[in-house]
């Protein structure tokens, strides 16, 4: 838990120590000087895909669900219900729901008995998902509420994700929310905070001092067991269950859930069994000092913060990685021999839910790719004149698809086998169309209507290339910044290209390119938004420049700004920067992790071992590189604008190898010169036994136990290892980005990545973990065959800058320039229908500190007179002013400053905003016209 300190038995922030030390006294003060009221919340979590694939728990339940609740409510007023997952209800609502249906909900929303809370599309994950894709779920599930039934919630209902982030309060304090539910918090911590009365407080955001008020469910969402034959006793058992958790409480409030997964099924019978407890306990509540009644969220916070009671604040913190159990105290764990009073995972400590940061990899690089597509289509369409219907519907699809792979059994890798191919197919599927929308969408910009010509499919479309011909590509920059980066554009076997640009009189200028083997690299300068066209021509291929044949070993790889330095085993060991003269050692190696197994009598997922959840090496894990590995070199390129080394990796147990490029800079102040390109690519794991693989960059970096990861990519959040602890529960999820800092000199080590991953840091070694393969266990979730071939950047740079450095390569690598081609007859054919060869709706580009994270158009067409572009923007470090009119080329007529879904005016007519460091602002843009 970041920010929190050492305590017993595992960590809290000082703050956080003070009130655990302060409320004890203080709440043995109060006295509830009247009944006590147990507001049951009724609800029913419908997990988004787990299972069953989000369809298939459609059809088979969450209809039925959504029917029998409706019916329920409107049989008894004294009901009330809260719901969550806006997917399964938007699905209903526009397929199914009947007229009557659609009337009795509007009815039960006016009455207040029922409720809708969190209102994203899915209940998202909060260890792994990065920021663009949880405003969009959110802002997806938030309009069609606002649309469709003119409602907006007020609390957030997160009961199931594996760990709570920062974000929570920093997020939903910028929704305008009131209060926020969460549950995974590691046990121990729990414990203490049962108590101490502190389940509930203040949970403040360092970035921007905001506070939310924060309930964290003391035990399960599950409606409580109650033990017993009939009425009397089942009352009986919930009254003393309630008793003992109001003992937690600092009012005469207490919250019980009353659901399950998929629950309420037969809403009706449901209630029933429960309402004649309530009439039980209700008739004898003098005895029983409490009375029982559902409520909402809204009826429940409502009265807490009425109660007058006082609640801590606890500034910043995050509660990864999480522990199921700690001590073990299911009911279902009694009896169980070793099992009782120690930590879940059987063995004390080692149970920590830090292997779902990795698990299925291949899935979380797809879902990244189909992130990048997403943002693609979304920013061009913003800055379109098109109304094509194609593009809008595959917008569309592309956020529902985004949106559903948030949610937490999806992005997580905890999904089953047949829910995880769904996932999958539905990703290729909106990543298909997304590609061929913005094609759509290039063409358009560049030549003022579709032409049908640019494709995705590069190396088929290539493929027609020959002597006679010409392929046209046309590339994208996704971002708000000028970039100067190289594009990678794959080609066919054998075939061997030439890039050129039009000169001002209208004929191919060669410039420079660098081919090895089946890829062109291609140096480009690109505006914000902007498009650029380039042709490439078949040329006869020439042995002598031909790259990436076997060859000599290399010591070195010098780009004119960065050196890489390797020893006389062909092993990294120096880096140095002619520019900012910093150094360092620095040595790669991979570690082979065998995972532990539970034993055979602890019951299946309730104390077990390792999981797709957990990370729990066990002895004999080893690293693979030794003092006297040599790593055989299997291909080179030694530029004019690109060097690289590939090497493979001995190893018994799996196929392992890594590359190593320098590209040569092409403007020498980019931000991007900082980075070193890494690809390691493992797979697959063998199948003897359960194993996970780490790559670690050792560096004599003074950065001692210190390390900073990003949550959601965005937000700075230190973390400290702790020696005392198990290795799993010092790693930490890593979305997009992490560093260590020296402590002597002002300079950090960083690494960018595509896809997220578990992250651990220590006296200057970082380590990764990038692939798992668990195969051996009963649950076929863990079996991952893939080989994951992953690209990450390494920068060593000033540490002053390392936050906005940093982003920016995060962005390069997760952004990518975005390529199309064409065969066409000759260059004629295209600039005949095309008469630009570039396009930018940007007249500037945006400060360095300055980092648009999305822009989308927000009205249905771009012919409205009114036509408004939604844009989010963060400042890295510093308050920086900035007036929107000086960098578009189009007439701003009013610029609304909003809540982060767009949906609640905060202040209107706005011209220069200034952004604060790491708030995010969100803006409407009321356009003249598009262009």
């Amino acid at each position: 838990m970041a920010y929190f300190e050492k305590d017993i038995p595992r960590v809290y922030s000082t703050l956080f120590k003070m009130f655990l030390v302060i409320i004890p006294t203080f709440s043995l003060l109060i006295g509830f000087s009247s009944a006590s009221t147990i507001h049951l919340i009724p609800h029913s979590h419908c997990d988004a895909g787990y299972r069953l694939s989000f369809d298939d728990y459609y059809k088979s339940q969450v209809h039925s669900i959504l029917d029998s609740v409706i019916q329920a409510l409107h049989e008894d007023k004294a009901r009330k219900f809260v719901w969550e997952e806006v997917s399964f209800l938007s699905k209903w609502w526009m397929e199914d729901a009947s007229t009557e249906q659609k009337d009795t909900l509007r009815e039960l929303l006016s009455e207040k008995r029922l409720e809708f809370i969190g209102g994203g599309w899915v209940m998202h994950d909060e260890a792994v998902t990065n920021t663009y894709t949880i405003n969009t779920q959110l802002s997806l599930g938030l309009d069609f509420l606002s649309k469709e039934l003119n409602t907006r919630p007020k609390y957030e209902w997160h009961i199931d994700p594996f760990g709570h982030s920062l974000l929570m309060p920093e997020l939903y304090s910028a929704l305008q929310y009131k209060g926020i539910v969460i549950n995974r918090i590691p046990n121990d911590i729990k414990q203490r905070m049962r108590e101490t009365k502190s389940l509930e407080f203040y949970w403040t955001s360092p970035y921007s001092n905001a506070s939310m008020f924060t309930h964290v469910l003391g035990e399960h969402y599950s409606t409580p067991t109650m033990l017993g034959l009939d009425t009397k006793e089942r009352a009986e058992s919930f009254v003393s269950t309630c008793k003992t958790r109001l003992s937690w409480s600092r009012t005469n409030h207490l919250l019980v859930p009353f659901g399950n997964d998929f629950a309420f099924f037969n809403a009706s019978e449901h209630f029933s069994t429960m309402d004649k407890i309530v009439a039980y306990i209700n008739s004898r509540s003098d005895d029983f000092g409490m009375t029982v009644q559902y409520s909402t969220l809204n009826d429940y916070f409502t009265a807490v913060l009425n109660s007058g009671a006082s609640f801590p604040y606890v500034n910043g913190g995050d509660f990864f990685p999480y522990i199921a159990c700690y001590p073990c105290l299911s009911e279902r764990c009694n009896g169980v021999k070793g099992v009782l009073d120690s930590p879940c995972g059987y063995l004390i400590d080692d149970g920590y839910w830090s292997g779902f940061f990795t698990s299925k990899p291949s899935q979380k690089t797809l879902a990244r790719k189909q992130n990048s597509v997403t943002f693609a289509l979304q920013s061009l369409l913003a800055f379109s004149q098109t109304n094509d219907a194609h593009v809008l519907d595959s917008l569309l699809l592309c956020k529902e698809t985004l949106s559903l792979l948030s949610h937490h059994d999806a992005i997580t890798g905890t999904s089953f086998p047949n829910c995880y191919e769904d996932y999958d197919n539905r990703l290729m599927s909106a990543i298909s169309s997304g590609l061929n929308s913005t094609a759509i969408l290039k063409e358009i910009a560049l030549c003022g209507k579709q032409v049908s010509l640019l494709s995705a499919d590069i190396p088929n479309t290539l493929q027609k290339l020959n002597d006679d011909n010409v392929a046209v590509a046309v590339l994208y920059n996704p971002d708000g910044h000028n970039r100067s980066l190289y594009s990678e554009i794959d080609l066919p076997p054998s075939l061997c290209v030439q890039v050129s640009e039009l000169s001002t009189s209208g004929e191919l200028l060669s410039i420079p390119y660098q081919q090895v083997k089946d890829k062109v690299y291609i140096p480009g300068q690109f505006e914000p938004f902007g498009i650029k066209v380039m042709f490439v021509t078949k040329k006869t291929c020439s042995q002598e420049k031909q790259e990436g044949s076997n060859a000599d070993r290399a010591m070195t790889l010098n780009n004119g700004v960065i050196s890489l330095s390797f020893d006389a085993y062909n092993r990294l060991s120096e880096w140095s920067n002619s520019i900012s003269k910093d150094d360092m050692e620095i040595s790669v190696n991979f570690v082979e992790y065998f995972e532990k197994k539970a034993p055979s009598f602890v019951p299946h997922s309730v104390c077990d071992g390792t999981n797709v959840y957990t990370f729990v090496p066990d002895e004999g894990s080893k690293a693979v590189i030794n003092d006297t590995t040599v790593l055989p070199i299997i291909q080179t390129a030694s530029g004019p604008l690109m060097w690289e080394i590939q090497q493979n990796i001995p190893t018994d147990s799996c196929p392992i190898k890594i590359a190593y490029r320098l590209f040569k800079p092409i403007n020498k102040n980019d931000l991007y010169n900082y980075f070193v390109e890494v690809q390691p690519t493992v797979g697959p794991l063998p199948d003897l036994r359960d194993m996970s693989i780490s790559i670690a960059f050792n560096t004599n970096l003074n950065s001692k136990n210190s390390f900073t990861t990003y949550t959601s990519g965005f937000y700075p959040m230190s973390r400290v290892y702790e020696m005392d602890v198990p290795l799993q529960k010092n790693y930490y999820p890593l979305v997009g980005r992490a560093h260590l800092r020296d402590n002597g000199d002002n300079k950090a080590f960083v690494i960018a990545t595509k896809r997220p991953m578990g992250v651990t840091a220590n006296e200057g070694r970082m380590e990764l973990l990038t692939h798992r393969r668990l195969q051996m266990l009963d649950d076929p979730r863990g079996d991952d065959t893939s080989i994951i071939n992953d690209t990450m950047l390494l920068g060593l740079i000033n540490s002053a800058d390392v936050d906005s450095v940093s982003l920016h390569g995060m962005q390069q690598i997760q952004s990518p320039i975005l390529v199309h081609v064409a065969v066409v007859e000759n260059k004629e054919k295209w600039t005949t229908s095309c008469s630009t060869d570039s396009w930018s709706p940007f007249s500037q580009p945006m400060d360095d500190n300055i980092h648009i994270i999305s822009v989308e158009r927000l009205t249905a067409s771009s012919t409205d007179s009114n036509h408004r572009i939604g844009m989010r923007l963060i400042s890295v470090k510093g308050v920086t002013r900035i007036n929107l009119a000086d960098f578009l080329k189009w007439t701003i007529k009013e610029i609304t400053e909003t809540t982060p879904d767009f949906g609640i005016v905060k202040s209107s007519n706005v011209t220069a905003i200034d952004l604060l460091p790491m708030r995010m602002a969100s803006l409407i843009l009321t356009v003249e016209e598009t262009f």
